[in-house]
């Protein structure tokens, strides 16, 4: 059962009207991002109409109010197949939401979405950063984990992994969908929609420990605009910066840098 107050949020960011506005109004800030995944859908032959086919925003992925760690990046990726009846059923998962969905089928995606991961191998990496954060916070190692860690530190067990993946909720600075984050820096930026409003009520929700801010294109987004670096630190978290788990040529068993978030961090390299 989803609470009330996470549903209705839930709700607030899928269903925002900006959709609308942003595909038919190409000064709209969010445009460029809306109309990233309608000309993929396009692509792929799986556009229909902006109601049948367009994949809603994400405001999050898991149990938000009962996490311990929320991951946060800077847009979630976009995959078409994710809507695809046959692809979804083949794949054992639930069809991604679309503008047409019931708002239960809606909330009930993402707040249970990670009971049912549609790609166990990024989670998976994922379970891995959280282990270093809590072998950081209790002494254990030591910042910057470096490549050559013992086995027990890049590896988790099942049992582990069920409990960080029970533990974890996923989170973007921006809850619009795009490849390569196209259209984030605008959506930021620009007036349409309320990113600062938006995070604001994503972090109220969420009642854990730890912020793990996941990437150099984040820690960017959030350089060019001190206003989301300020919620960010106004939230009173511990927050680590780690290196993403699909970056390019980079594998999360060789990543270099797992650091906590100091306000002068932007410039760091991370791998």
């Amino acid at each position: 059962m989803v609470p009330k107050v996470i549903k209705d949020f839930i709700l607030e960011v899928a269903r925002t009207p900006e959709v609308i506005n942003a595909s038919t109004n190409p000064k709209h800030s969010c445009n460029q991002i809306v109309i990233t995944q309608i000309n993929e859908l396009e692509k792929a032959g799986m556009f229909t109409n902006i109601d049948s086919s367009y994949q809603v925003p994400e405001p999050f992925s898991g149990k938000i109010d009962k996490a311990k760690y929320l991951v946060l990046g800077s847009n979630p990726a976009l995959k078409v197949d994710e809507s695809d009846h046959i692809y979804c059923a083949n794949n054992n998962i639930p069809v991604f939401p679309t503008r047409k969905s019931s708002d239960d089928e809606i909330c009930d995606f993402f707040y249970k979405r990670l009971d049912h991961y549609s790609n166990p191998t990024y989670l998976k990496y994922l379970t891995y950063i959280c282990k270093w954060v809590d072998e950081i916070e209790n002494k254990t190692i030591t910042k910057p984990i470096k490549s050559d860690l013992d086995e027990k530190y890049i590896k988790t067990n099942d049992d582990e992994r069920k409990t960080y993946i029970s533990q974890m909720a996923l989170a973007d600075i921006v809850p619009f969908k795009s490849k390569k984050e196209k259209g984030v820096g605008e959506v930021i930026k620009g007036d349409d929609f309320d990113t600062s409003g938006y995070l604001t009520k994503l972090f109220n929700h969420f009642n854990g420990k730890y912020i793990i801010l996941c990437g150099t294109q984040i820690l960017k987004f959030l350089k060019a605009n001190p206003i989301v670096d300020k919620l960010l630190k106004d939230t009173g978290k511990i927050i680590y910066c780690t290196p993403h788990p699909r970056a390019r040529y980079s594998y999360i068993e060789k990543i270099e840098k797992t650091e906590k978030y100091i306000w002068t961090l932007y410039l760091i390299n991370i791998w």
